[in-house]
């Protein structure tokens, strides 16, 4: 295999486990709003439709972006990198922080403390909308990205067939990770941070591989990767916090 399609696939598989750890964010999410809310259907429903309408908006942002010069180009490679560090920052801080909020609310909803119970059961629907959009906006902003760089390695329906078959092969696999694996053995925070570690590696591993490195990308995504190992060990006893605000301490 020459170096040329050695990067091609090396960059495709790194696409697969961020869009697996996109999914595990997505379910994770979702799963302590089912808990709480006791309701399936509409919360899918407005979730994934919240994810799927961010992750086209950010498509479009990203394929009104010119990359014919190679000054261009070399800013969709720092992009790229850049979209990617966020993706294991949202994992590692925001999410983590949307559970904890979404376990505050049903705290003040329950003691009726602050708000009106009415207003506390508006906000538990309305706190994941948000990240869960801007999760779908940074899937969708690295998938032209990607596209751009592969397609100087191969050709255009190549491209296609793998950026998209690798993308929704890894989301699969992340809603199965989560669903038989994580979720069972590891609980909602723990989850998340294994995401985060995975966005992380794959934020430095494409770096590595575009032998493009940005100072301040690499060392947030390093910060991202440090911080999920320690969410990892604490992940359990978050996860007893959040119990202790949804069902009383």
């Amino acid at each position: 295999m020459s170096e040329s399609s050695l990067r091609f696939y090396s960059l495709v598989l790194a696409l697969f486990f961020v869009a697996a750890a996109s999914m595990v964010q997505v379910f994770a999410l979702v799963s302590v709003l089912t808990y709480i809310l006791n309701t399936k259907l509409a919360l899918y429903t407005l979730y994934f439709g919240a994810f799927l309408f961010g992750m086209g908006g950010g498509s479009y942002l990203s394929t009104q972006v010119k990359r014919t010069t190679k000054r261009e180009i070399s800013a969709t490679r720092n992009n790229l990198t850049t979209f990617q560090m966020y993706l294991s920052g949202t994992a590692a801080i925001v999410m983590p922080a949307t559970c904890m909020l979404i376990a505050a609310t049903e705290y003040a909803r329950r003691t009726h403390w602050l708000l009106p119970p009415s207003i506390s059961s508006v906000l538990l629907w309305c706190w994941g909308i948000l990240p869960i959009a801007y999760l779908g906006y940074l899937t969708g902003r690295q998938l032209p990205m990607v596209a751009a760089i592969l397609k100087k390695r191969a050709a255009e329906d190549q491209v296609v067939r793998f950026l998209f078959g690798y993308d929704y092969a890894g989301a699969l696999v992340g809603a199965l990770l989560f669903l038989l694996v994580l979720f069972p053995q590891f609980g909602v925070f723990r989850s998340l941070y294994v995401s985060a570690f995975v966005s992380a590696l794959a934020s430095l591993f494409v770096q590595g591989l575009l032998s493009f490195w940005n100072r301040q990308v690499f060392l947030r995504s390093a910060l991202f990767l440090l911080l999920s190992v320690v969410g990892m060990y604490y992940g359990t006893s978050l996860e007893i916090l959040m119990d202790n605000l949804v069902f009383g301490f």
